[in-house]
């Protein structure tokens, strides 16, 4: 017999990174160095709309650089340490957003039976692209959703 796993089942992962690649493959601008990501990453932390919707993210810690295969949120379910693993290579507003969307996601329903990439994590995704980047560009992430059968 097959033991199940203590992790909700993440189905919608390959759209949402579908969706993404259709509008976010060509993104002209990214962060050259270690400041302008932090600058970043604390202007989204620190915006009044961000933390009083979603609250505020304990005990984050960076890792900036090196040559990891993906960006990853990492956190204990208590709450009291979130790690943000964000490569070289993923240093663009939307790839920050996305990593930024898990932690507001999983801080809001209590770290417990939330898909890693589920309708909750797409609302609050959608929502800082709207309000980081621009109102069109979250537009068109909603209709790749939409496109891609991406439940949000």
């Amino acid at each position: 017999m097959r033991r199940q796993s203590a992790r909700v089942r993440d189905n919608q992962r390959k759209r949402v990174y579908r969706s993404e690649h259709n509008v976010f493959r060509d993104w002209p601008q990214r962060f050259d160095d270690h400041e302008q990501v932090c600058d970043f990453i604390m202007l989204v932390m620190r915006d009044e709309h961000v933390v009083n919707y979603y609250g505020i993210i304990a005990g984050v810690r960076l890792w900036l650089g090196g040559n990891f295969k993906n960006a990853k949120h990492m956190y204990r379910k208590n709450g009291t340490k979130n790690i943000f693993r964000l490569p070289t290579w993923s240093w663009y507003k939307p790839m920050l957003l996305h990593e930024l969307a898990h932690g507001y996601t999983y801080l809001n329903h209590d770290f417990n039976n939330v898909q890693g990439h589920g309708p909750e994590f797409c609302r609050v995704y959608l929502d800082l692209v709207n309000l980081f980047i621009d109102n069109d560009t979250g537009y068109k992430l909603a209709m790749a959703f939409k496109t891609n059968r991406v439940k949000f």
